[in-house]
């Protein structure tokens, strides 16, 4: 498919609907842009945009860590744990080393597969947990290291051989996170968030309800748009990014519009906000790395 073909080709899946539609008065635009400016100030909040999307491309989808494996992975450290406080044949250490290798073999799979995916909500996910970690002084590519010592250790014990010693100082703030996000990566799962973004009075509001309606609509045909974000040439890429910066001030605009309405928070934000503390990050934080690995997987994917 030719680059012209390519782009033309995303500017129509792209040409949905949207709230300033040319159908609407320049009266309804003006009290949008009220709108934005007041959320902008608003409470500070996370949108249901990147880690915190509700809707799931379904590349992402596919990553999500199977329970087979995750029981597979429990039985291997459980017996692990045991072993901390007794002793075991060495052909033990050597098959728990081989098992407990094979068992990361697929998480560190799904990592390769999300650093070279053409997906943008996936390579996107991948860029924010990079950059949370990055806060925590850790990085992807420590926490793959540290899996590997672990079954280099057992291995080793196996063989009668001396243990490598790790890369860090096991008592270290560092391994205490290297650990938990080991875990994390271990059984980690799709991250499951609240859908219901509707307010009470919906129906009672046709404009709010269908204003809702559409915002759902588009934003799920935009992450579907984004599976082959990769393969889009300069043209269509700028496109998606710009259609992808406009949901997100819809979505804004549909909050505050709603705290206007003296409506209660819907159930997303308890959701989302629950998932902020399980992370340890704030709203503005989430949405300063979200942006700063929005910014960076652009760039690259247009080099």
């Amino acid at each position: 498919m030719c680059c012209l073909h390519r782009a033309g080709w995303a500017a129509s899946l792209l040409g949905f609907s949207a709230l300033w539609s040319n159908t609407f008065t320049g009266q309804f635009i003006a009290k949008r842009q009220r709108l934005v400016q007041q959320a902008r100030g608003a409470v500070e909040e996370v949108l249901p945009i990147g880690p915190f999307c509700p809707f799931t491309s379904p590349s992402l989808r596919t990553l999500c860590t199977e329970p087979e494996q995750r029981q597979k992975l429990e039985t291997i450290l459980s017996r692990i744990d045991e072993l901390a406080e007794t002793t075991a044949e060495p052909h033990e250490y050597l098959r728990l080393g081989g098992e407990l290798r094979d068992a990361d073999s697929v998480w560190r799979g799904n990592l390769l597969h999300m650093r070279h995916s053409a997906d943008f909500q996936t390579q996107e996910l991948y860029e924010f947990t990079e950059a949370h970690l990055e806060k925590l002084g850790v990085s992807i590519v420590e926490v793959e290291r540290f899996a590997i010592w672990q079954a280099d250790a057992l291995e080793a014990m196996g063989r009668s051989r001396p243990v490598p010693g790790p890369e860090v100082d096991p008592a270290s703030e560092k391994a205490q996170h290297l650990r938990g996000l080991l875990d994390s990566f271990r059984f980690g799962q799709t991250q499951t968030l609240t859908m219901d973004f509707a307010s009470r009075d919906d129906l009672e509001a046709p404009l709010v309800a269908d204003e809702l309606q559409n915002l759902q609509k588009d934003h799920g045909s935009l992450i579907l748009m984004g599976e082959g974000y990769g393969k889009f040439d300069s043209a269509g890429k700028s496109i998606l990014l710009d259609k992808l910066k406009d949901v997100a001030e819809r979505w804004q605009v549909y909050l505050a519009r709603l705290r206007l309405m003296g409506e209660p928070e819907p159930p997303f934000m308890d959701s989302s906000r629950k998932l902020l503390q399980r992370w340890g990050i704030g709203a503005s934080d989430a949405q300063a790395k979200l942006m700063h690995a929005s910014t960076l997987y652009g760039r690259h994917v247009c080099q």
